[in-house]
């Protein structure tokens, strides 16, 4: 039984491209609207608890 290495080659190019990582300024990037979300929520948070205790 012989092996096809034209074929196996392909699979294994496909497999480590789909495995390829973000490149680092991806990785680093925070998404803004969340971070935006974060801050109006804590800050909500944070007016009820001390409009609560005056």
């Amino acid at each position: 039984m012989s092996k096809n290495e034209l074929l196996e080659k392909e699979i294994n190019d496909t497999i480590d491209g789909a495995r390829a990582e973000l490149p680092e300024h991806e990785k680093k990037k925070k998404p803004l609207f969340y971070t935006l979300i974060i801050i109006l929520i804590t800050i909500a948070v944070l007016y009820s608890l001390l409009r609560s205790l005056l």
